[in-house]
This record gives structure tokens, sequence and C-alpha cells, in this order.
């Protein structure tokens, strides 16, 4: 049975554009203020959209910290952002950005928190929700377990992303992947143990996957 009557995503009036198109009907006006003042540093990593993504839950928690969580890699230099992406190998068994990974998702996140910290002061944000946003942020993709709900659902939404016909074909082109291979990477961590906070993600997870898949390949063959 489909999570809460989900239904997926509709690429053919999709906005690719990265401008927030898709989202910013649904955010309020402190959600509006987050995302414009956040924009310029969205796009991130190589040709890479930012994806913040809506939600609900404790909203004044969540939906900022989904909007500020990866604005880290703007601060990044071209060079660190490239090795993201190098699937050379480093002589030692595994490729460049796998050996560089780990490192630079740590830079993205100390950075993350001291952009996001500038961005909410400029919004006179609360500091009350500050620090938990700012919490949230310092180890979205590192921490083990999670801290709380608020915590939970922002990177769960965050590693959505992961399951969206965008970061399908940013991986097979950047990283020169079989399609097939990818997609089924991809699945066996919807059920992975510590990776979704919730049961109702994996289920999105599982359908956006196979929804991606499909459209990707239908753009193939056309």
């Amino acid at each position: 049975m489909p999570a809460l009557n989900h239904k997926p995503i509709n690429y053919d009036s999709w906005n690719f554009d990265g401008q927030g198109k898709n989202i910013i009907r649904s955010l309020n006006f402190v959600e509006k203020r987050t995302w414009h003042i956040a924009l310029p540093y969205q796009d991130t990593r190589r040709g890479e959209k930012g994806h913040a993504r809506d939600k609900k839950s404790a909203r004044k928690i969540v939906i900022p910290s989904a909007i500020l969580h990866d604005t880290g890699w703007s601060q990044l230099t071209e060079i660190e952002r490239k090795l993201f992406y190098e699937c050379e190998s480093d002589g030692k068994g595994k490729q460049v950005w796998e050996r560089y990974e780990p490192i630079l998702r740590a830079r993205h996140q100390e950075q993350g928190v001291c952009l996001s910290k500038k961005l909410l002061s400029e919004l006179n944000y609360p500091s009350e929700l500050t620090s938990q946003i700012l919490e949230i942020i310092s180890q979205h993709d590192t921490r083990k377990g999670f801290l709380d709900e608020n915590d939970g659902i922002m990177r769960d939404a965050d590693k959505l992303w992961r399951y969206t016909l965008p970061h399908l074909e940013l991986g097979l082109k950047e990283r020169n992947l079989n399609p097939d291979e990818f997609a089924q990477f991809l699945f066996n961590n919807i059920n992975k143990e510590g990776f979704f906070y919730s049961p109702v993600s994996r289920e999105v997870a599982e359908i956006e996957l196979k929804n991606a898949l499909y459209d990707w390949k239908r753009k193939q063959n056309n």
C-alpha cells in the first residue's frame, strides 16, 4: 500500500532550475525569506542544484534546516568540490572521491553551520530555534542515530532527494555508473539500519526510486 497515498514526482511538469519553484508555494512568509536569503548558496558540488525539501513537523526548525543544511558546499573551493566526483584510482584500492568523501562531508557541515548562523542572524531568527537548527546541520551527514524527530525528518528529507531523477542522472553522469547497479545500491540502502528515521520515508524512497529509474530509461529511449 503506497505511503500516505504518496504520488511520485511528475517529471514532465517538474522545474529543474534549482530556484525553488516546486516548493515555494508551500512555504510561509518566514520560510520564503529563509529560502531567498539562502538561494545564492544552494547550487552545490558539481552541477547539483540545491535540494532543500519540505516535510511537516516542527516547521520552524525542520524547514530552515532543510533549506540551509547543504549551503556549506558553496564555501568549499572548486578543487575540493571536484574531488567529490573524482573517479580516478587513488592507488590504494579506492577511487579518489571515496578517499576524500568523509573529509568533504565534515568540511561542508562545519562551513554550513557558520554560514547558516550568519544567515539566520540576518533574519533575526529566534536564538533558541537557531541553536537547534545549527545542531542538526552540524552532523546531518555523519551523525550516528538521530537527535530527535526534527533531526530525523530533516535528514530523511535530505536522503529522499537521492531517490529522485536529478540525483540518479547526476550519479550516472559524474561517476559513469551502471544505471541498474546504481539503482540497486540505492534500493539496498532503504532498509539499512539507521539510514532512514521514518518507515514512511522508506516507502516513499522505494516509490520514488522506481519512478526515477522509469523516467530515466524513458528519456534514453526518446
